[in-house]
């Protein structure tokens, strides 16, 4: 299990799940020094088939509506489901 965030666009939120992702000792990875080229290898390979599979979105979540930027901000990655912002939390809080 992976907690993404990145440390340029923090708030309550992620604060939160970064706090929550150290206590329960699970991976915790800033992208903010991620090249572009991986952060869209992360979305094309693991998000996108992630998506498929549980028909979640990730336009507007993810990825912008219009410049296709991808920020990971708060986003918690399970081997067969991906959860972000409060849901992440929420998520946190169950394990």
């Amino acid at each position: 299990m992976r907690y993404l965030y990145d440390s340029r666009f923090e708030s309550e939120i992620i604060r939160e799940g970064i706090e929550m992702t150290k206590k329960k000792g699970l991976n915790l990875i800033d992208t903010a020094s991620w090249s572009d080229q991986e952060k869209w290898d992360l979305y094309l390979n693991e998000l996108i088939p992630l998506s498929v599979m549980t028909r979640k979105k990730l336009r507007g979540y993810v990825r912008t509506h219009r410049a296709g930027m991808i920020h990971y901000s708060g986003v918690l990655l399970t081997d067969n489901e991906f959860f972000v912002g409060e849901e992440a939390i929420k998520k946190l809080k169950e394990i």
